[in-house]
């Protein structure tokens, strides 16, 4: 800055200094002259600076307090070495734990952390504070023994801000001697409460009853063997970690889920009829609650298809014994003309002529028949002894041939046999035989309407069993009506009397065999008559003629 004088131009430098609030001014070419504009702001700038100043550093004293408090008043350990491994800091927390080693405060500051492993027995490679401050790496649920108490340790190494080099290491610890014995606890609780489960899963394997538990959302949880048992296709782990609509619904058991998932709505069920997979069951259906709330619910399922069979076997008796008591009425209003038109046939028999002795004969004849029938029909009800005797089956067929074939010819039908060769003796009344395969075969003949059809009489061998098979080419027996064929009385003809397969059934049951039919519609109809084979060895004699008597 240029200034004029009297004496000529002057050439001045300022100075500015804006912070101090001073201005220098000197003369060119000379010193600095003094000092100009002091401002007047200096002196309370100054005193902001430094007020702001003497608070950061009380705030920073307070802070390192707060830290320090902190660390001290930590429930666990916290200790701090150098680079070197000795100790630089350790709260009380840590003196408490390193006092186990017989070390007290002096001894321990500034003591190497490898004169403390020694001590409790620690080699240094096993050491993860000593691997920490090599390595730069943290190490976590370090666990170490010092005098015999569990301790363990976090470690994590100090690293220079700057320049990241490793400058120490830390280590957080804490006795877990509560910790381990609340766990030896709950190891002990949890054994007790598996140790349960497995009892209870046992008193539902013991249970007679097929069983099965779901939780509030419907999934199976458990079940017993014998539910189990009705599901071979999966294991039990399967089962119960499946949904109820899988394993019980989509195999025919609607009903018995509803059961359940009535049960989670609160209601119960006891003994409500149901069937699946061809058996008859009761099901009940009780909620499972806890706290008031339901949380699953329990099915059990009582297999009655037995019982289901002896009630019809019970029905069956009853229509039985109806059938006794009409018998014993017919007996006695029919049996007492045949009586008297037997004895004027003798008579006018023995009086005539040769003539007609042969139509008299037939007569007499068809008369006993009559009365065999009428015995036949008393067999449905009563009681009776029956001779039994050790047959070949397939001699007694050869010798129905001929009268089966005649009433087929008759009908424009025909006749094949079938027998198997070589097949066991069998315990027979023949008379009761000879009308069980006369019956069976005059159904097939009579089911089957057009001419040219074929009856099949075939006999066979398995399982230890022989068996009656008696084919026809009809129409076939609807389903429904299929297993009502063996009941007395119950037929579909127009002039039958529903007698013959229910004389068919009884005469199986005296001789300890059963009766089996199967029919498709526009197929045609099989009834096989199965019989047990007698267990006798071939260089035995043969043994007399023994009776057997209606069960």
């Amino acid at each position: 800055m240029r200034f004029l004088n009297k004496r000529g131009a002057t050439t001045l430098f300022l100075i500015v200094f804006p912070l101090a609030g001073a201005v220098l001014m000197y003369k060119e070419g000379a010193t600095p002259l003094f000092l100009v504009g002091m401002a007047l702001a200096w002196l309370p700038a100054f005193a902001v600076w430094w007020a702001a100043m003497r608070k950061a550093t009380a705030s920073s004293d307070q802070r390192k307090q707060l830290m320090t408090w902190m660390v001290a008043q930590t429930p666990g350990g916290f200790m701090c070495i150098d680079e070197h491994g000795c100790l630089t800091f350790f709260n009380e927390s840590a003196l408490r734990i390193l006092k186990l080693t017989g070390l007290d405060r002096e001894e321990l500051q500034g003591c190497n952390v490898r004169q403390l492993l020694k001590r409790i027995g620690v080699r240094e490679e096993d050491s993860a504070l000593l691997h920490a401050l090599e390595s730069g790496k943290v190490y976590t649920k370090e666990l170490l023994y010092v005098q015999e108490v569990p301790i363990v340790f976090d470690t994590a190494p100090i690293l220079h801000p700057r320049t990241g080099r490793i400058v120490g290491a830390t280590a957080y610890f804490q006795e877990i001697t509560e910790e381990r014995a609340m766990a030896s606890q709950l190891e002990e609780l949890t054994v007790k409460a598996v140790q349960s489960a497995e009892r209870l899963q046992m008193l539902l394997d013991c249970l007679p009853l097929p069983v099965l538990v779901v939780d509030r959302n419907g999934a199976m949880t458990h079940c017993n063997k014998e539910m189990s048992a009705y599901f071979p296709e999966y294991t039990r782990d399967e089962l119960e970690s499946g949904p109820l609509s899988g394993m019980l619904g989509a195999r025919g058991l609607r009903e018995g889920e509803l059961h359940i998932m009535r049960a989670l709505q609160g209601e119960t069920s006891r003994a409500e009829y149901i069937r699946f997979r061809e058996r008859c069951f009761l099901c009940y259906a009780y909620p499972l609650t806890e706290g008031g709330e339901i949380v699953g619910a329990v099915g059990m399922y009582q297999d009655v298809t037995e019982i289901e069979r002896l009630r019809l076997e019970l029905n069956q008796l009853e229509r039985l014994r109806l059938v006794g008591q009409m018998a014993a009425s017919i007996t006695h209003e029919i049996r007492n003309p045949m009586a008297v038109m037997r004895g004027f046939i003798q008579l006018i028999s023995e009086r005539s002529d040769g003539t007609f002795q042969p139509y008299f004969q037939l007569m007499l004849e068809e008369l006993d028949r009559t009365n065999e029938i009428i015995n036949d029909f008393l067999s449905l009800a009563q009681n009776r002894v029956v001779d039994m005797q050790q047959l070949q089956l397939n001699v007694l067929l050869e010798r129905l041939l001929p009268i089966i074939q005649a009433d087929a010819n008759l009908r424009g039908m025909q006749v094949e046999m079938r027998l198997t060769p070589d097949l066991p003796l069998l315990l027979l009344c023949e008379k009761e035989i000879k009308q069980l395969v006369l019956n069976l075969a005059r159904n097939g003949l009579e089911a089957m309407e057009s001419r040219g059809c074929t009856l099949v009489l075939a006999t066979e061998l398995a399982g230890g069993q022989v068996a009656l098979r008696v084919s026809d080419d009809g129409p076939g027996i609807p389903e429904e009506r299929l297993g009502r064929i063996f009941e007395p009385f119950y037929t579909s003809k127009e002039r039958g009397t529903g007698l013959g397969l229910a004389v068919c059934l009884s005469i199986m049951q005296r001789h300890e065999g059963r009766m089996e039919a199967d029919s498709k519609i526009g197929v045609g109809t099989t009834f096989r008559a199965v019989f047990p084979v007698l267990a006798q060895p071939k260089d035995e004699p043969e043994p007399e003629p023994a009776l057997c008597s209606q069960a």
